[in-house]
């Protein structure tokens, strides 16, 4: 086979008239935006487990992170085509279910023994009103492949969701 202008042309069998054409962008593009990315391990703190309520509190600052995830790296064969490729993680976008969104270039886990009112330093949130929500946290990856000395990139998202009921709690002092 012979390479002309991205495209892989095999040499043409007797009684051909016209090779096939393999478009090595167009192939290994899709290969890419094919490729099955790990969802992100999500943490919430504090932990609503740790209550008999299973809830925390209107006001409380939530911390949210997600596990590190290392580059995936892997080959695959389309059409007689060699695609190397690397999927590397991003950012991390979190959908607060309460219409608020942040970006997370970077994810603190809470300590054990930090004070309760301290904020996240870079994904947190302090919910207002009481109510069951869905948090979804979403993480960007960019897919880099190589092909036949042509390289390029496709951007790909996986999400997962989290259940967290938000409560307003009044103490009763017994006297």
């Amino acid at each position: 086979p012979t390479e002309n202008a991205g495209c892989l042309i095999p040499k043409p069998a007797e009684g051909q008239s016209q090779p096939p054409t393999v478009d090595v962008l167009a192939t290994a593009s899709r290969a890419a935006a094919s490729l099955t990315v790990p969802q992100p391990v999500m943490y919430v703190g504090p932990d609503p487990r740790n209550n008999k309520w299973n809830a925390l509190a209107v006001g409380l600052p939530v911390w949210v992170w997600a596990d590190d995830q290392a580059p995936q790296s892997t080959s695959v064969n389309e059409q007689g085509i060699q695609i190397d490729m690397t999927a590397t993680r991003g950012e991390v976008s979190v959908d607060w279910g309460d219409g608020t969104t942040t970006v997370c270039s970077s994810m603190t886990p809470r300590p054990p023994n930090i004070e309760p009112m301290t904020k996240s330093p870079d994904c947190g949130h302090v919910y207002q009103q009481a109510g069951d929500y869905t948090i979804t946290v979403t993480a960007s990856w960019s897919v880099a492949w190589a092909a036949l000395g042509q390289t390029g990139s496709v951007g790909l998202e996986s999400s997962t969701g989290y259940g967290l009921r938000v409560g307003e709690f009044v103490s009763v002092v017994a006297v």
